[in-house]
């Protein structure tokens, strides 16, 4: 993750990184339990829909360079 950004961004963008993995593992497994109390299309509609979301964001903001010659 720290091979795409320039030398001086590497300390923000490792350390928002890892406060997202971490916000994740602690808020997911409630999160989800409490979602599949109420019902499991609910978490089935959830993850698909995030998942649409982050492929839409993936694919027209994540760019490849441009390679000369």
């Amino acid at each position: 993750i720290t091979g795409a950004v320039e030398k001086s961004e590497r300390g923000m963008i490792t350390s928002l990184y890892n406060s997202l993995r971490f916000l994740g593992v602690a808020a997911g497994p409630p999160l989800f339990g409490w979602m599949m109390d109420k019902s499991d299309h609910v978490v089935f509609i959830t993850v698909s829909s995030l998942s649409l979301v982050a492929l839409g964001f993936v694919f027209f903001l994540i760019k490849p360079p441009r390679r000369i010659g």
